[in-house]
């Protein structure tokens, strides 16, 4: 073992111990010298545990010998270790869950039960030293009533307060919150101070870097290496402690282990499911998992920039910023070629000795979980706008029903040409808010589904419809249907207003020259199909394209003749036969396409499908009032 330390005041040289037949110590040497902090680190199984044990006199060696307060033995009993001044705090700590807080601070000091005088003078001392380093307990608590953190506070204190000449804090410091380890450390730098040696035996380098003066590293019962925490860096503690292809013992069989470990880490890392990037400090990456290789594949490389093009500047952007101290940033857009991507971006810098060598990314895909969430948020918004549709139908067409009998009134007394005019346009604005209020009368009413629908029969029928508005303007209609019969179970009087609403509003939407594509497809949820109308106009021009279905809401420049309710219709039929409907723009400003989901018929027969049309129909156009641009 290298070791550069002073003289022991207490420590264990050549222990040998086995359980069972097992060697858990194998020559294992520990050096404390008075008025030092050591940290022994290791991994699970190393046995620090049962050297501590030793130390302590709860276990006896099978060889070696045992430096104690400056005197040599071969081995240790539980009550000679006290005498000598060892107190070791473990995982399990010492209390009596019946007594109270003061009572377990107290214990074992002599025969203090025999007399009420040696107890109260005990207490009176133990409470003044507490005060004078503002630590409060609840004294009069009951010890098994509070939590375990509690007990192991009081278990270190009681130990504290015997000012002991070595003190063992078997991995009990990572159990504290930082507020108690806060209040405890300094209580364990002045007995160090004042001549008393502390062992605190962890498995976390950070924390054994941050408390000790002095480290011993063990591995499979044996302390490789002893040296000052200045001279040890915290990469070199995790090889010792971690790495076995060292070569400190030569054994083929542990590099066997390291390189199948290796392998299991490398695996793992690709496997996980979200994408993983290591950047050095100049924004290089250095690192890609496979999944972070599919998601980026349009957006940087290994041995490139991470976030590459201006569409992902503000990433880049991002880790540059959060590179020293770590961010976090949800939903952010992910430029590549294909359809937008949102991502959640984690970003945590490595440090390496306190110094920053590169910096970790974490991406996690949310598209889908944001659209559910759009789509949700919608849904909750037209279910209560819903709700409100035939109370407010029934409370406008009241008063509606009473200007309407006034204006039948008045048309009958003598008006001049003013009246006249005024009272004509009167009438006008009468018949728009009852449009508005026959909207919402339908989309609250649900009739019961037809017998099944042919949705590529109906479209092509409706672009027949359509065709003299759409021939002047070089406007191109075609539909895709699916092999075999396909049936739509819903009204078709609500299917030819779902149909004919999507299909005027793409219309507008387009400029000459432009192109409408109906496709119809058996989704692969079994019992839905899937009905899709794209087209290549200027798209939705709103921050969230489904916002399009919101009653009231328009695009169109002439918003006094369009009260932006086809659209709620539409997605009112369509929520109502159990269905779905989603607007989206495509990638690079090339439309528009609306999604719809809808129930087949299963077992229809032949259908009365409406006349057909061509499969590709130039020229068609709107009906009686042509309709609005997104």
């Amino acid at each position: 073992m290298a070791c550069d330390s002073p003289p022991a005041w207490f420590g264990a040289f050549g222990i040998c111990f086995s359980h069972g037949g097992y060697p858990v110590l194998r020559g294992t040497d520990l050096a404390l010298p008075r008025g030092e902090k050591h940290a022994l680190v290791g991994m699970h199984n190393s046995g620090k545990s049962t050297l501590c044990r030793i130390l302590a006199g709860l276990l006896q060696p099978s060889a070696g010998r045992i430096v104690a307060a400056g005197g040599d033995y071969t081995s240790l009993s539980a009550p000679k270790a006290r005498e000598l001044g060892v107190a070791l705090v473990r995982g399990a700590p010492l209390v009596f869950g019946r007594l109270t807080v003061m009572e377990n601070l107290v214990a074992g000091r002599g025969s203090w039960w025999l007399g009420l005088s040696p107890r109260r003078r005990y207490e009176r001392a133990i409470g003044d030293w507490l005060s004078s380093r503002g630590i409060e307990l609840p004294l009069d608590a009951i010890m098994g009533d509070l939590p375990r953190e509690h007990w192991i506070v009081v278990d270190l204190l009681s130990n504290l307060y015997r000012r002991p000449q070595l003190l063992i804090l078997d991995e009990v410091m990572e159990e504290l919150s930082p507020s108690w380890r806060r209040l405890v450390a300094p209580l364990i730098d002045d007995m160090v101070a004042g001549g008393m040696s502390a062992l605190w035996v962890t498995q976390r380098i950070d924390d054994a870097l941050s408390f000790a003066d002095r480290i011993t590293v063990m591995r499979r019962g044996k302390s490789i290496l002893t040296g000052r925490t200045g001279n040890l860096e915290r990469l070199s503690l995790l090889r010792l402690c971690y790495d076995q292809l060292d070569g400190l013992d030569g054994d083929f069989a542990d590099r066997e282990t390291f390189q199948q470990l290796m392998r299991y880490t490398r695996a793992m890392l690709n496997d996980l499911p979200s994408a993983v990037a290591v950047l050095d400090n100049d924004m290089r990456t250095r690192f890609v998992n496979v999944r972070g290789r599919r998601l980026l594949r349009n957006s940087g490389g290994e041995g490139d920039m991470l976030f590459s093009g201006d569409v992902n500047a503000h990433l880049l952007r991002f880790v540059r910023e959060s590179g020293d101290s770590g961010g976090e940033l949800l939903g952010a857009p992910l430029g590549r070629d294909s359809d937008g991507v949102l991502v959640d971006v984690r970003v945590q810098p490595i440090r390496e000795n306190g110094v920053k060598v590169g910096v970790m990314v974490v991406l996690d895909d949310v598209s889908l979980r944001e659209s559910l969430r759009r789509q949700v948020a919608l849904s909750d918004k037209l279910a209560s706008i819903g709700l409100l549709a035939a109370g407010v139908a029934h409370e406008v067409n009241n008063p509606l029903e009473v200007i309407g009998n006034y204006l039948n009134y008045l048309d009958g007394e003598p008006l001049g040409p003013g009246g006249r005019k005024a009272l004509a346009k009167m009438e006008v604005e009468v018949g728009h808010i009852q449009q508005i209020v026959r909207n919402l009368v339908a989309y609250s009413s649900r009739k019961s589904s037809g017998p099944g629908v042919d949705p590529a029969g109906l479209a092509r029928e409706l672009a027949g419809l359509l065709r003299v508005h759409m021939q002047p303007r070089g406007i191109s209609f075609a539909c895709e249907e699916p092999d075999g019969a396909l049936a739509l179970a819903i009204d078709p009087g609500e299917l030819r207003q779902v149909f004919l609403n999507l299909m005027r509003n793409s219309l507008d939407a387009l400029s000459d020259n432009g192109s409408i594509v109906f496709r119809v497809a058996r989704d692969r949820e079994a019992g839905m199909a899937r009905v899709t109308i794209t087209d290549t106009g200027g798209g939705i021009r709103l921050d969230n394209p489904n916002d399009i279905f919101l009653p009231f809401v328009t695009t169109k420049k002439d918003q006094g003749r369009h009260q932006g309710l086809g659209l709620y219709i539409v997605y009112g039929i369509v929520a109502g036969r159990s269905g779905d409907i989603v607007a989206e723009n495509l990638p690079g400003g090339r439309g528009c396409r609306f999604t719809v989901r809808l129930p087949t018929a299963e077992g229809v027969g032949d259908l009365a499908a409406p006349p057909s049309q061509p499969a590709a129909v130039r020229g068609s156009g709107a009906g009686d009032a042509p309709p609005a641009p997104h």
